[in-house]
């Protein structure tokens, strides 16, 4: 049985979760294929304050909960150099920034996705083949076709 989609996403992390989202949303058929289960331990990273009025933007907002990541009221960061530097959110008008737990806020994104109508898979192998849309390549050598010029939100 051969399924055809308008967009295959390579990747359910945060980028190919959102567009697998926002693309469904707006009518397409989305395949979002991710290489793992959500099951191994991803860095905790953290997220600026503006994160918060970007996820409310396109309806993910729900997605930050006590699951997925703790307050930061600043970070403290050491690059280039070995003197740290601070960046506090007490005058940022949206909030603390924020200490995410990866694999969980990936794995909301990606069902958020797939509630949305994405068909969302792991572990799987997949032909891809060209036809009216685009073909590119990504750089791990996956191919995906997405159409050209699409316009998920104004």
């Amino acid at each position: 049985m051969t399924t055809r989609y308008d967009l295959a996403i390579a990747g359910a992390g945060p980028a190919g979760s959102v567009l697998g989202y926002l693309a469904a949303r707006a009518g397409l058929r989305v395949l979002v294929a991710e290489r793992s289960h959500f099951d191994g331990p991803k860095p905790g990273e953290t997220a600026p304050p503006e994160l918060r009025p970007l996820l409310a933007r396109v309806g993910l907002s729900h997605v930050l909960d006590e699951s997925t990541h703790t307050e930061a009221p600043a970070v403290v960061s050491v690059w280039g150099n070995a003197q740290p530097a601070e960046r506090p959110h007490i005058l940022s008008p949206f909030g603390n920034g924020f200490h995410l737990d990866r694999r969980a806020f990936d794995e909301r994104l990606a069902q958020a996705a797939g509630q949305a109508g994405a068909r969302c898979v792991s572990r799987q192998a997949f032909v891809l083949s060209e036809g009216s849309a685009a073909a590119m390549q990504s750089s791990r050598g996956v191919g995906s076709a997405c159409k050209p010029a699409l316009r998920l939100w104004r």
